[in-house]
Order: structure tokens, then sequence, then C-alpha cells
């Protein structure tokens, strides 16, 4: 005797219920298994922001991480950096400040991380966003500073910063430099002599420190070389080595005078003045 399956209709309203709802969602779960498929085909990939159009660009990239694997960070940077010539990429520069930060270049590194921060903003890419920002907070605080304490006359004097030439704009400004060893050298040629300083100075993650550039003559005398040696501030340094022109200071000027009177006299008379005056002995003469 064959069994009959229960007709909905014969069945209880709750069993009628789960009948239908079971129905139902095994439909939904054939329709959804149709269409998820065409719908992931359809949709662009969520990082397409993140593709690359050199391929080379790309191969270098993966050479970089896989340098910086090893520990090899100078290979890491020359491999970013060779990446970066084919394909501005602002995850590759974002890579390449952690490689720079892992030799010591952390000024060029915080300005890589920067490029990247801003082109995750400008993107609307929030995992660039925070890793940049990230990196821009770690490397802030480890960048030493110093700045440059120069006279009041200032002009003629070149400053240079490890070889580096320092623009005259950033005279008296807090300077970003890599933490280690560097060179300062200025010079000037003043008042018919040659005057030069160099400083060498060693510095510590984050430190900052701010550098006296006092020119000394280079035929310094004795007197100048012990007052420096004893001075306890920049301005008596800066008085050790003042010097005043020992040339005589000469002036001459030129007056004129005339007039012409009701009977068409005319009168013109020229004079010459004249006066000598020494800086360093303290006389004058003067003449007309």
């Amino acid at each position: 005797m064959t069994e009959r399956a229960t007709a909905p209709s014969r069945l209880p309203d709750s069993a009628r219920l789960t009948w239908i709802f079971s129905i139902a969602a095994s439909l939904l779960i054939v329709i959804a298994g149709v269409l998820t498929p065409a719908a992931a085909l359809a949709a662009p990939a969520s990082d397409t922001h993140r593709g690359w159009s050199n391929p080379r660009a790309l191969e270098l990239a993966k050479e970089a991480i896989e340098a910086k694997k090893e520990g090899n960070t100078q290979l890491c940077v020359e491999k970013d950096q060779a990446s970066l010539q084919l394909e501005d990429h602002p995850y590759v520069k974002l890579h390449l400040a952690s490689c720079l930060s892992g030799t010591g270049k952390l000024v060029e590194a915080l300005n890589k991380a920067k490029d990247a921060l801003g082109a995750g903003i400008r993107n609307g890419d929030e995992d660039l966003q925070r890793s940049a920002q990230a990196r821009v907070t770690e490397l802030l605080p480890r960048i030493a500073h110093v700045k440059l304490l120069l006279p009041k006359v200032s002009a003629g004097i070149k400053v240079t910063f490890d070889g580096i030439p320092v623009r005259q704009a950033l005279f008296k400004q807090r300077i970003a430099v890599d933490p280690g060893d560097h060179v300062i050298d200025a010079e000037r040629d003043n008042k018919g002599d040659h005057e030069l300083f160099k400083d060498r100075i060693t510095l510590a993650e984050g430190d900052e420190k701010t550098i006296e550039i006092v020119l000394k003559p280079t035929n310094a005398t004795a007197s100048e070389i012990e007052c420096l040696q004893n001075a306890t501030s920049y301005d008596e340094k800066l008085a050790c080595v003042e010097r005043k022109s020992s040339k005589p200071n000469v002036k001459v000027g030129l007056e004129a005078s005339g007039y012409t009177d009701s009977t068409n006299v005319h009168v013109f008379s020229p004079a010459i003045n004249a006066a000598v005056t020494s800086p360093t002995a303290g006389w004058n003469v003067g003449a007309s």
C-alpha cells in the first residue's frame, strides 16, 4: 500500500506556515547561488586603485619586499627607488619609508611617508591612510633638529651642512636632520679678512642643538684665540674676533656757491673739504 504525502491544505496552521517558509528559504538559496557568481564577476575589485601599469615596477617592488625580509635594508631602498622611477606608486613610497628608516635616513623616510599619506587622502584609500599615518607618527619624534646661530650681520656668510649648502632662508630656523655625525662649515670675506668656522656634532634621535657660528679670521692672533677660549656667551665670542679696519677712513666733499647782483656780476665760489680718520689710533685730520 502506497502512502500518499500529506497535502499542505490538510496540515495544521502552524505546520503549514513552517512548510511555506522552508520552501521560500530553499528558493532564496537557489537564486543566490545563481546570481552571486555573476555579481562577483561584474563587481570591480575593491583595490583597483592599488593596481600597477608597469610590470617591471611591480617586480622591483616585490624584490624590495624580499630584501627587507632578509634584513638588507639598503638593497630594499635601491629596489623601491628603481620601482618608483618606472611608476609612481604610493604603496612603494610607504614601503620605501620603512627601508629608509632602517638605514637611518629618517628625514627622507618621513617625506616619503607624508607623500603616501597625501595619496591615501586623495584616493580615499583608508588602508593606506592608516598605515602612512602610523609611519609618520612613529618617525616624527625620532627626527633630530639643529638651529644655526649667526652674527646679526650675516650677509656674505656661506654655510654648508655635511657639504650641502644651507639656504639663507633657513638661517636661524629649526632644521630637521638625521641622527648621527655631522659637519658644519661656514666662511665669508669680511673687511679684507677670510673668516672660517667648522664644527663636528653627533646627534641622537630626537636631539635638539643650537650651533653657534663664530667666524674666525684665518690669521687669528693668540690673544683672539685665548679670548674665544675664555668667552662664556655667544656675544662674547663674537666680540673676540670682531676686527676694526686699520685703514684710515677718507672722506672728501665738494661744495659750491654763487650769486648774481643787479649789475650782472656773476660770482662762483667752489670749495673742497676733506677729512681723514684713523679708527684704531683715534686721530682725525680735516681741511677745506
